[in-house]
């Protein structure tokens, strides 16, 4: 087999292994800032709502209330670009893996090739060793003779059935 033939095994999979594993810390822990945010924007926003009096005071509900919606969606977001990541993350693994493994056995089959090239004729034709001479076939088991005696008894008169034994 020939290199172009197996393509891209002879080179590692083009991936920032680093930059993959920090943006995951880092879409993490934002997630987490945000969630804990939620709470203290929740706390401070009840606390406000006690003493706020006026025409606003709806407007103030409504936006607090989006406020809380957008950040469970970004905190959302961030996580599941985090699992993205990790996806790739995975892939990306799976796909070095594979290469190595095409590499370490383009390696067995170029050591085998060198090996077959030093072996005598004799051992090529037998690949190394003698062939498996099978034992004789087994003669088959005797057939007992069939024993029949003449018909007789009532099965002799006119039923058309014989009696063998």
């Amino acid at each position: 087999m020939t290199d172009e033939n197996l393509g891209a095994i002879h080179e590692d999979v083009p991936f920032d292994w680093t930059g993959a594993e920090e943006l995951i810390v880092h879409f993490d822990f934002v997630a987490e800032q945000i969630e804990a945010k939620r709470g203290q924007r929740s706390a401070a926003q009840n606390e406000a709502m006690v003493d706020w009096q006026g025409q606003a005071m709806p407007q103030f509900m409504q936006r607090a209330l989006a406020g809380d919606f957008d950040a469970v969606e970004l905190a959302a977001a961030l996580r599941d670009a985090a699992e993205d990541v990790r996806a790739m993350l995975r892939a990306a693994h799976e796909e070095q893996d594979r290469r190595l493994a095409a590499r370490d056995w383009e390696r067995q089959v170029a050591e085998a090739a060198r090996r077959e090239g030093e072996r005598s004729g004799w051992d090529k034709f037998w690949n190394g060793s003698l062939p498996v001479i099978p034992p004789p076939p087994m003669p088959p088991p005797p057939v007992p003779e069939p024993h029949l005696s003449p018909p007789s008894g009532p099965a002799s008169r006119g039923t058309g059935f014989g009696t063998v034994f």
